[in-house]
């Protein structure tokens, strides 16, 4: 589910891109590496005045295998342009639950190493 969210958000900016300039969402929301450091390459080349559509990204990305630019024409042909507020919004919750995961695993290692640490254990200390 994830990879098709995030094949859409990345397909409809590519399609779309107006859309790129009022997104919320930051590279970092993505869990995926390669959607991350894809994102990261759009906003250089927006911040540049540069475009992002297919065209434009197999040219500045300089892709020599057609893997690579096969994979931006299957990232558009997943975009869906109207239901891309939906799209954003569903990345963005997924990625808040990631963070709070992150942290609900942070302390639980925590207050693990800290009991471990006093020797506390059931309570009889």
């Amino acid at each position: 589910m994830m990879s098709i969210a995030e094949k859409t958000f990345l397909g409809s900016l590519m399609k779309a891109e107006y859309l790129f300039k009022d997104t919320v969402n930051q590279p970092e929301y993505l869990e995926n590496a390669r959607h991350k450091e894809l994102m990261r390459r759009m906003v250089g080349f927006t911040q540049n005045g540069k475009h992002i559509d297919l065209i434009h990204l197999t040219t500045l990305l300089n892709l020599e295998s057609s893997g690579k630019i096969s994979y931006l024409s299957e990232l558009l042909s997943f975009a869906d342009v109207g239901k891309f507020d939906g799209t954003e919004k569903l990345l963005l919750d997924l990625w808040k639950e990631r963070e709070k995961r992150n942290i609900l695993t942070v302390a639980a290692h925590l207050l693990y190493r800290a009991v471990q640490k006093t020797g506390f254990q059931n309570g009889t200390d």
